[in-house]
């Protein structure tokens, strides 16, 4: 059996067509959606489809995915983000992981489709990777992918936040575990415009540079042992 964990924070909105999806896929699967202390009703919707449990206050996705991979039953963990990716794709993750005997499968979108901001924090994150490990990845930052529940707790992740991916990855390599890569499909809605950089301030104050600076921070903590 899959066991498909959707961390979801305030997703009330979406959170309802993922997981209609999601059921419709044709697959032995369970679904465990962790709510991380949502605000809105994103847990009062999940209930119809799926098994909820509910953070009573936010703690971060990588916390959310390790609650939902602790709960899980089935042998093989599916990762999927409230939002964005195509949940008529879960089979293609399980096959690639079957085909190809790996530990763990990561969905690759195609960089055209990403915002530029997006790609560079991702493009920051791989070469801190590649540093650190030797080896490198073709999307580091993807919510979408499949690794053995086995896998997944003998990395004993300790990122609490959406640096997760980061610290799956490096450790990953780390541990010689097989991955295999698989292109996927992605929509991007409702994306917060980035400002024009007219100033180092206003550069410096950009979401996604922090977001690339705790991504290669979490890399680093990896590398060094102290994380």
């Amino acid at each position: 059996m899959i066991s498909i964990i959707v961390p979801a924070y305030n997703e009330e909105r979406k959170i309802e067509n993922t997981l209609k999806r999601i059921k419709a896929v044709p697959i032995a699967k369970e679904i465990i959606v962790i709510d991380d202390g949502s605000k809105d009703k994103t847990s009062l919707k999940a209930r119809k489809y799926a098994k909820v449990i509910r953070h009573m206050v936010n703690q971060g996705k990588g916390a959310a995915m390790r609650t939902g991979a602790k709960v899980a039953k089935g042998d093989t963990l599916v990762f999927i983000d409230a939002s964005q990716f195509k949940p008529e794709e879960i089979p293609k993750l399980v096959r690639k992981m079957e085909e190809t005997k790996a530990d763990m499968v990561v969905g690759i979108r195609d960089f055209r489709t990403i915002p530029w901001h997006r790609r560079v924090t991702n493009n920051l994150t791989k070469l801190a990777i590649l540093m650190g490990t030797g080896r490198t990845i073709g999307d580091a930052l993807s919510g979408f992918r499949a690794i053995t529940r086995k896998a997944f707790l003998s990395l004993n992740t300790q990122e609490k936040r959406y640096c997760i991916e980061s610290e799956i990855n490096f450790r990953a390599f780390k541990h010689g575990l097989k991955i295999a890569e698989i292109p996927v499909l992605v929509t991007y809605s409702g994306e917060r415009p980035v400002k024009k950089l007219g100033s180092l301030r206003t550069f410096w104050k950009q979401r996604f540079i922090h977001e690339a600076l705790f991504n290669i921070k979490t890399v680093l903590k990896c590398w060094f042992g102290r994380l």
